[in-house]
């Protein structure tokens, strides 16, 4: 079947209209033969029959001539001389006188039998002698003529396979003695010359006597022409009554006449030979003309055919081909106006239906792709997939236009809660940068009076009530240094506090960003499906998708950031819990100094030995505080890093809604 789909469709119709015409050739050809092979047949039988008569005729013309000469010799007194005494030479010398008188009859064989079918005596001319003694297939007809006294004719041919003599024409008759009494037979037969010349002048034709056993022709009236035919003739010549044979480029017709025995054994053929040249040529001519007249009629029925067919029905499939290229290329504008047939204009206006069905589809796709979503879609039947299509299309993009809406309004709400609680955060950081400088300040003071008290303890001996009053000193600024590192202790938690509620923030922006970018791929696919109607929407909601995708990126920055905050303020907490620790030491010091006044001369050694001590601590105190400043001033960067994002995702979100809003939802 792939084979066949190559061809056009003219060229299909064409060989459909063709099939039956060719397939009904060979039967108007068997017609047609049937009836040329009647009229031969009727033809020959004619001439078979014009030539049995001739043959019938020509022998009928020579029985006197043979009965004639069979009457001579059975008035001759020798024959019943020579049969009652066959050694009677002067009887035998009589008979075969009277052969040489009946051989001027156009006798050539000459038969005398006793009463047992045995040759008596045989004479022929030109001819080999019969053998004895008489075939079977004779002998009933010689005892026919015994029963009835009449003259029998019949055809006799050679008695053996080895023997090679024509066909002749015989007749025989009883002898009887003065009784009545059979004593024997007489035979005489005709030379085959005479009766075959005859025949051939009554049919005007050549006429040959065949032998089909040996594939000899024993006489023929013309020689040449049997030379010629000889080899073309067939061997079994029992079953046919005419030959038509071709030799040396000319053709004949051969009228097969079966020359029988007395028990209808066919013992040789007579062929009357006509020269068939102009009746093959007329029947060669007969043939082209029908087969001209029959191709002529499939030609013209072609030529007819393929005009109805390329004006009925090409032309009409070629505009509606026309008109589905053009629906299929887009344009939905042009009518198909096709006139033809019934058929084709009920397919013209089915075409033209579904053309204006299309150009309503697309005009409501490209109202859809416009962001008309809320358009009116009528649903002509359940099987208007493409009108449930459109209304599945605009439900499902208006359900994630409402989603993508709520989750930008969403998303502008966090990002200024985000933005809010930077600027917070941002505070904060300044606040605690702040106090840290004052703590650094405080403790660079508490470095300076542990260094007093360190002279002053030389000196101690002098002025105890000059080291009374650094103790009490002493004890007020390390009581305010337990107080500042108290608050910044609180600053810091609180900063943690504010950082974790980042954390949170910056997770529900991971997630929203998630699921837009979940929404944004849902809508791709839709709009995928849409086809060229959801290109518009495409183009949005790959918008939509880089938009999550750098919603995401910058949520994933500030997460970062908020560890590292997190980070840095456990750090601070820790150091700020030591601070406390010294300064409460520091007091405890102090207490003792102010305890140990008056024992302040045994006890000087270790009161320097601890303002030493005390030195160091202030010093580590020191790095503790500026490392605190440190993490102060990068977690302001980090809040201004966080404000940033937090102002790009509501643009973001801004630029989501705008866009959002330019669809037209259904009410």
């Amino acid at each position: 079947m792939n084979f066949l789909n190559t061809f056009s469709l003219k060229i299909k119709i064409m060989g459909m209209i063709c099939l039956p015409i060719l397939l009904l050739l060979p039967v108007f050809f068997s017609i047609y033969d049937q009836g040329t092979e009647a009229l031969k047949q009727d033809r020959n039988r004619t001439m078979h029959i014009a030539d049995t008569i001739a043959l019938n005729g020509a022998i009928s013309s020579q029985q006197p001539r043979i009965e004639k000469a069979l009457t001579n010799v059975l008035n001759t007194d020798e024959l019943l001389n020579f049969i009652e005494n066959p050694k009677d030479s002067s009887s035998k010398m009589v008979l075969d006188g009277l052969f040489l008188s009946l051989q001027e009859q156009q006798i050539v064989r000459f038969i005398v039998y006793d009463v047992n079918y045995r040759i008596l005596l045989q004479h022929a001319r030109n001819l080999p002698p019969y053998f004895s003694p008489l075939p079977n297939n004779l002998q009933p007809l010689f005892r026919m003529a015994a029963e009835d006294f009449e003259f029998h004719f019949f055809y006799r041919g050679p008695g053996r396979a080895t023997d090679s003599f024509p066909v002749v024409y015989s007749v025989t008759t009883v002898i009887t003695d003065d009784n009545d009494n059979t004593i024997g037979y007489v035979e005489l037969a005709l030379d085959s010359a005479l009766w075959i010349e005859q025949i051939a002048e009554l049919t005007t034709n050549t006429v040959m006597l065949y032998d089909s056993t040996r594939r000899v022709i024993n006489y023929s009236t013309n020689e040449e022409l049997s030379n010629r035919l000889l080899p073309a003739l067939p061997e079994d010549l029992q079953n046919s009554s005419f030959i038509q044979t071709t030799a040396q480029s000319t053709d004949f017709l051969a009228d097969i006449l079966p020359l029988s025995a007395p028990n209808e054994e066919a013992i040789g053929h007579l062929l009357v030979i006509s020269d068939a040249t102009k009746f093959v040529r007329a029947e060669k001519k007969r043939w082209l003309y029908g087969l001209s007249i029959t191709l002529a009629i499939v030609l013209l029925s072609q030529i007819l055919a393929l005009l109805a067919i390329s004006k009925g029905i090409i032309a009409p499939i070629r505009e509606v081909i026309a008109f589905a290229a053009a629906l299929a290329s887009g344009d939905s504008s042009s009518s198909l106006q096709a006139q033809a047939s019934k058929e084709l204009n009920e397919m013209s206006a089915a075409l033209n239906t579904m053309g204006a069905h299309i150009q309503e589809r697309s005009r409501q796709a490209k109202a859809i792709a416009e962001g008309n979503l809320a358009v009116q879609i009528d649903i002509y039947s359940d099987q208007d997939v493409l009108g449930k299509a459109l209304t599945s299309i605009t439900d499902n993009i208006g359900s994630i236009i409402r989603n993508i809406s709520d989750k930008a309004d969403n998303l502008l709400q966090t990002s200024r809660q985000v933005s809010a609680l930077s600027d917070d955060l941002d505070i904060s950081s300044r606040i605690i940068e702040s106090r840290t400088q004052e703590l650094e300040v405080s403790f660079a003071s508490v470095t300076t009076n542990l260094q007093l008290i360190a002279s002053a303890t030389e000196e101690m001996s002098a002025s105890i009530k000059e080291i009374s009053d650094n103790t009490k000193t002493s004890s007020q600024t390390t009581h305010e240094a337990k107080q500042i590192a108290k608050k910044s202790s609180d600053v810091i938690e609180q900063l943690s506090k504010v950082v974790i509620s980042i954390g949170k923030a910056n997770e529900s922006i991971t997630e929203f960003a998630d699921q837009t970018n979940l929404l944004a791929l849902n809508a791709t696919i839709e709009a995928a499906r849409a086809g060229d109607a959801g290109k518009g929407f495409a183009v949005v909601a790959s918008e939509v998708k880089v938009l999550a995708s750098q919603s995401m990126n910058t949520a994933h920055a500030i997460h970062t950031d908020i560890e590292n905050i997190q980070k840095f303020t456990t750090e601070a907490v820790s150091a700020a819990k030591n601070i406390s620790t010294v300064i409460e030491s520091v007091n405890e010091s102090s207490l003792i100094i102010t305890a140990a006044v008056n024992e302040q001369s045994s006890v000087a050694n270790n009161i320097s030995n601890n303002i030493s001590i005390a030195h160091q601590r202030t010093t580590g105190f020191s790095k503790n505080i500026t490392d605190i400043s440190n993490s102060a001033t990068v977690t302001s960067e980090t809040m201004v890093a966080l404000n940033t994002s937090a102002q790009e995702l509501e643009s973001i979100a801004t630029t989501l809604r705008n866009q959002v809003k330019s669809f037209t939802l259904k009410s």
